[in-house]
């Protein structure tokens, strides 16, 4: 149990951070329970329109940093100050670049909205530059092997959030605009007490050194970081242009609940790539084989329980004006389950150094995902996205595998657990 509480060694910082999803989860399920009920699909699709650029043009123009601040963290920490330092500065600059962005962007990406939300949407994209930041301290966190911090910083957010929409919620304020400034604003206290914690432990001081160190990683697995991120928020910016705002809100529910899934794989990638990081090839292996037989097996189970579910749940947990979206739903759990076996395979490459390839692997998902929405979903609709998701990802998921044995001349992964993945055997002290 102390091992447990401290996160230490991995499997034990492994089924911490499984636990703080499944609360983050928990949370969330009552943030999206609240917003829908009270906003209805079309409150719910503005909300997710307004969200959705400080994040994505954040993490999309991030240049790599923040993984690479944890692989260097890993192989040089003598080096702390320098590449702290170095971070500091870049989240800084590349935060500015996003505001900027957004701030010219979105006019013209809400075009089907109205001057309220457009003029919304650009005053909060300064926001990018706390969460380009707050992504730096996430990567401090796990280079350091400070997961204990990491996860209550993680929880804190959600649950500010929560809280913020129930006071709304409870004294009739709660519209999509006060909505999305709960969702902006619930991260910034863990934001502030995570760089001051940085700042009582260490004095960043940047080097040209550690500008090229960071960089060097960076920009190899930016590839992978920009095509991660465009995946995972490629649909939603495709049907920006397809639905209107309450079949955008229909599907975010769907997607969000479908979603849930990802928290086994979270728990086991927030771990996997800073543990691994820096091993052989075979200790990587062997890392993840239990990690993605494990998770992939949970997530299969708890996929079909919900699918049998899934029409029943949107009823019950959002009302019957989201029972609509049950078809997609079910697309979008088979999508979440290729996703995170997907990504766990991608966090073992990149442990052993070969960002590239994992980049060209998110190209190809990528790639082939919004080909297949820009045709599905102007004639198929809410399914014709999911379906264009669940291919794009298996197409990823095959290619991952069979990096492996092509490239790395080793044996896949296992998809499915042993016995003695889920009952290890007592190590000798």
């Amino acid at each position: 149990m102390r091992a447990l509480l401290a996160g230490r060694p991995a499997l034990a910082a492994s089924l911490q951070s499984l636990a703080t999803n499944l609360a983050i989860l928990a949370v969330n399920v009552a943030t999206g329970l609240l917003t829908a009920r009270v906003l209805g699909p079309d409150g719910r699709g503005r909300l997710a329109a307004m969200l959705l650029w400080p994040q994505f043009l954040a993490y999309g123009l991030n240049l790599g940093v923040p993984r690479a601040l944890t692989f260097q963290l890993r192989n040089r920490p003598q080096e702390e100050p320098g590449l702290m330092g170095a971070a500091l500065w870049l989240s800084l600059l590349l935060g500015l670049v996003a505001s900027a962005s957004g701030i010219f962007l979105i006019p013209e990406a809400l075009h089907a909205y109205s001057q309220a939300d457009v003029r919304f949407a650009q005053a909060v994209m300064p926001l990018a530059i706390a969460v380009l930041l707050s992504s730096i301290l996430t990567s401090w966190q796990q280079g350091k092997g400070d997961f204990r911090r990491l996860n209550l910083s993680r929880y804190s957010a959600p649950l500010l959030t929560l809280a913020g929409l129930v006071g709304l919620a409870l004294t009739g304020h709660l519209g999509a605009r006060s909505a999305a400034l709960c969702y902006l604003f619930g991260s910034l206290p863990a934001t502030a007490w995570n760089l001051r914690s940085l700042l009582g432990q260490l004095r960043p001081r940047p080097r040209r050194t550690s500008f090229s160190a960071l960089l060097h990683y960076g920009i190899r697995s930016y590839g992978a970081d920009l095509l991660g991120t465009l995946g995972s928020q490629l649909d939603r910016l495709l049907v920006l242009g397809f639905l209107d705002p309450r079949e955008l809100g229909l599907y975010v529910v769907s997607q969000n609940l479908a979603r849930l899934l990802g928290s086994l794989e979270g728990a086991a990638s927030l771990v996997l790539f800073p543990r691994a990081s820096g091993r052989s090839t075979d200790e990587v292996l062997g890392m993840t084989d239990r990690a993605l037989s494990v998770t992939n097996a949970a997530a299969l189970l708890a996929a079909a329980l919900l699918a049998l579910a899934g029409p029943a749940a949107l009823s019950l947990l959002y009302g019957n004006r989201f029972a609509a979206a049950s078809a997609v739903f079910r697309l979008l759990l088979l999508e979440a389950v290729l996703a995170g076996a997907a990504n766990l395979m991608g966090q073992a490459l990149l442990a052993v150094n070969r960002p590239g390839v994992v980049t060209l692997l998110s190209g190809l998902s990528v790639g082939s995902s919004a080909l297949l929405l820009l045709w599905l979903v102007p004639t198929d609709g809410l399914v014709g996205a999911g379906l264009a998701l669940a291919a794009g990802t298996g197409m990823r998921l095959l290619a991952s595998y069979l990096c492996f044995p092509l490239l790395l001349r080793c044996r896949p992964p296992r998809l499915l657990p042993r016995r003695s993945d889920l009952f290890p055997a007592r190590q000798p002290r």
